[in-house]
């Protein structure tokens, strides 16, 4: 049917109610053939859908390799951003794709065009940020490993960078995982109800966390001076803590929170080396900056 559509001069970027053209749905089902199809005939590489998002972007978010590399050589940008201010990486990063992570790094860096120091558009989260709230632990480890040093002292617009963000994930987790263990005993009994007094709040939603920088609820304690906003999620929306967890995967072998230990202490370590770097590179370029002012008195 999109091969007739084509013949006959159809618009190959005709949208659906929800903004998306051919093109987004071959992006989001892996169909090469007909990807290629849509482009030969003049279908726009760019066009976003209601979302925002990217033929790019949706092939990318779901790990569809072969189409990043169709886009990618047909112009898609890499550095446009979607409704929420992701760039394609961003979105291949959420869905702990390496591949397509890697496809669009390499892209990157043959034409020096930044991708392990790009941040969202909002929130300034680098890759490590996105990655870090999904516990994609392989993608971080990949990416702790392969240039990606850099972004690990890059702060958000929170002033966080990842390490302090898997720092805090760290004490998270083991809270959400002793919650869930509680509400996990008793077996299938019913529960006996309390005759008087207020039921107690339930613990905090796995799907979206304990909010970094958010003010204290516990009694007794005064509220931060200057009144900080709450931050974003330390987990990423929809990501339960089963499912976290079970995300959580060391080369060594570790699995679970220990394994995301392991991983911060090598964050550490390499974020030590990522900050000689830069100090050295701020320091050459404020002599060369006192230079030209040299230069230009005389």
């Amino acid at each position: 049917a999109l091969e007739l559509l084509c013949r006959v001069g159809g618009d190959p970027d005709a949208t659906s109610a929800a903004g998306d053209t051919a093109l987004h749905r071959a992006a989001a089902g892996g169909r090469l053939a007909a990807g290629r199809l849509l482009l030969s005939n003049g279908a726009q590489v760019d066009v976003p859908n209601g979302r925002g998002d990217g033929p790019l972007h949706v092939a990318a978010s779901r790990g569809h390799v072969s189409l990043v590399h169709m886009l990618l050589a047909a112009g898609a940008s890499v550095l446009r951003t979607n409704g929420i201010g992701w760039a394609p990486v961003h979105a291949a990063a959420d869905g702990g794709h390496e591949t397509s992570v890697y496809t669009i790094f390499h892209h990157c860096r043959e034409r020096r065009m930044p991708c392990a120091t790009l941040t969202t558009r909002d929130t300034r989260d680098s890759v490590f940020h996105v990655a870090a709230r999904a516990c994609h632990l392989n993608l971080l480890w990949w990416m702790l490993t392969h240039g990606f040093g850099p972004a690990l002292i890059l702060k958000n617009a929170e002033g966080v960078n990842a390490i302090d963000l898997v720092g805090a994930l760290v004490p998270h987790l083991q809270k959400l995982q002793k919650a869930a263990g509680r509400k996990g005993k008793g077996g299938g009994g019913k529960a006996k109800k309390k005759k008087t007094g207020p039921q107690p709040p339930p613990p905090p939603s796995a799907g979206f966390g304990v909010k970094m920088a958010g003010p204290s609820n516990e009694k007794g304690k005064k509220k931060k001076e200057g009144g900080k906003k709450r931050g974003a999620a330390l987990l990423a929306a929809g990501v339960p803590i089963e499912t976290a967890l079970g995300r959580l995967k060391s080369p060594g072998g570790k699995e679970g929170i220990g394994a995301l230990e392991e991983f911060l202490t090598a964050m550490q370590k390499e974020g030590k080396e990522a900050q000689k770097v830069a100090d050295a590179n701020a320091k050459k370029l404020a002599e060369l900056e006192k230079q030209k002012a040299k230069a230009k008195a005389a």
